[in-house]
């Protein structure tokens, strides 16, 4: 694939891309989609739970796995890019079953890629590191993080307001949230599995944020990711970090 942008996030042979995390998830799964679009390649997104979809968005809702690759098929002849699931109500779409999913998987659906929301998050950036995440045979993991998780963290404006939500999660100081992040269970298991993965820190939009991010992603580096990438899905500038 020739997309810069698209390639920075995941190699040309690789169908199945996972996203975790919370900060970007969605807009991120969105806009790589419209790039393999433009680059003439054809994606399905799954969600491992409810999600709310473009407006613009093309749907295959089904509540049967059996003739799914051939509706699939036949849909792909109008759009380029198709959100799947078991339903629609109330602009969500209900997703499938973690069993289906991976039936979905080991069905090698008749498109370019597979990108699949492992995960989704009620609240801030670090929530998204909090619960269980469902693990996918995939060709790559996509982690992605706000870095309003780290740049809150030493603002002093932000520390006086004393928001509860981040005394909460207990994290105080940026110098530890990568050991934090390393902590986490989810990184034990992806390591196990030896998957090829990306850290995305999203949300770096200006000088404060983007020397957090620097110093942030050489750390997150050494605990077994093999690219980082810094920058925001709001303006499509990203940069990895070496």
């Amino acid at each position: 694939m020739k997309n810069a942008v698209t390639t920075m996030f995941m190699e040309s042979s690789e169908k199945v891309v996972l996203f975790i995390g919370g900060g970007g998830k969605s807009t991120l799964i969105h806009l790589l989609s419209k790039e393999c679009g433009n680059a003439g390649q054809t994606t399905a997104i799954l969600s491992a739970s409810p999600s709310v979809i473009p407006m613009e968005a093309n749907t295959l809702v089904t509540d049967s796995l059996k003739n799914f690759p051939d509706q699939l098929e036949q849909e792909l002849r109008s759009a380029q890019v198709i959100y799947i699931g078991k339903k629609l109500s109330d602009e969500h779409l209900e997703p499938f079953a973690h069993a289906e999913i991976m039936q979905l998987i080991k069905s090698d659906l008749p498109v370019d890629r597979v990108f699949i929301e492992a995960d989704a998050v009620n609240g801030r950036s670090v929530s998204g590191f909090t619960g269980s995440t469902s693990i996918y045979p995939a060709n790559r993991y996509i982690t992605v993080m706000g870095a309003d998780a780290f740049n809150k963290e030493i603002d002093d404006n932000w520390l006086k307001s004393r928001d509860k939500f981040w005394q909460k999660k207990g994290i105080l100081t940026p110098i530890n949230l990568a050991e934090w992040i390393a902590s986490r269970e989810i990184f034990n298991k992806l390591n196990k599995k030896n998957i090829p993965s990306t850290f995305f820190l999203n949300k770096v939009e200006n000088i404060f944020t983007q020397n957090l991010a620097h110093s942030f992603g050489k750390k997150i580096k050494q605990i077994g990711i093999d690219r980082v990438i810094i920058g925001s899905v709001f303006n499509s500038q990203f940069q990895i970090i070496e």
